[in-house]
């Protein structure tokens, strides 16, 4: 049953646009540390779509395992995000390249 119920929330999650419900899914996914779910986590703040907003995406990462999607996270400093998202991505420990300038 909670693993049909987690194929339902990535399901949604892979669907929707909705920042309200993206940051509670990936707070989900972080409370049962559902690993499976960090590409779907990245793909999203990668796109893009919510450089202003996606400071609960990148804390839901926290804890879960981002190894293999560093060099992905790193070049989320290179677009124009908020001061949310770059606090976020120096608490999970991905810190701006040499090359990028924070204000």
């Amino acid at each position: 049953m909670f693993l049909q119920v987690l194929d339902k929330m990535k399901l949604l999650f892979i669907e929707t646009d909705d920042i309200r419900v993206l940051n509670k899914i990936s707070l989900l996914f972080s409370s049962f540390s559902i690993h499976s779910s960090v590409p779907l986590v990245i793909s999203k703040i990668t796109s893009g779509n919510y450089n202003k907003n996606g400071g609960t995406l990148l804390y839901a990462l926290k804890g879960l395992r981002i190894a293999d999607f560093r060099e992905e996270l790193m070049d989320v400093w290179k677009g124009d995000i908020s001061y949310e998202m770059q606090e976020m991505l120096r608490i999970i420990n991905i810190n701006p390249p040499l090359d990028v300038t924070t204000e």
